[in-house]
């Protein structure tokens, strides 16, 4: 199973406020149900967080969102509180499991048209017959 969430944005704009949200979420879907969580992947068609871009998927920037969304996760007011609460194995467990997956509009056109389909499937009804 997986927990996944896509943005179709021409530029990066906000998307590091989404993503960090996300983090949060997926932190508390594991806590809550950590054999439906597999995989938690993050779709966009525009990169984001190049500045960061190789911290993206670790433990250290789950446990910052978490921290961030302290109120929704914990119902806590106070950084020290939060950080005291969040559990770095999760973290970790969540971290393992993150996809970052950036497309791309032409990829779209990467899909096999109807006419190739009929001629791969002609080709291989004709050599299993």
């Amino acid at each position: 199973m997986f927990f996944a969430e896509s943005k179709n944005y021409a530029k990066a704009s906000d998307l590091p406020t989404h993503y960090e949200k996300y983090l949060a979420q997926c932190y508390v879907a594991y806590l809550d149900k950590p054999g439906y969580c597999d995989h938690f992947m993050w779709i966009a068609w525009s990169p984001h967080g190049t500045t960061t871009w190789d911290t993206l998927l670790t433990a250290e920037a789950v446990q910052a969102a978490v921290v961030r969304h302290r109120k929704n996760v914990f119902g806590v007011e106070l950084v020290k509180d939060a950080e005291s609460l969040v559990d770095f194995t999760t973290c970790k467990e969540v971290a393992m499991r993150l996809w970052m997956i950036i497309l791309s509009e032409r990829q779209e056109k990467l899909v096999i048209s109807p006419e190739h389909r009929g001629v791969i499937e002609k080709y291989e009804i004709t050599k299993a017959g």
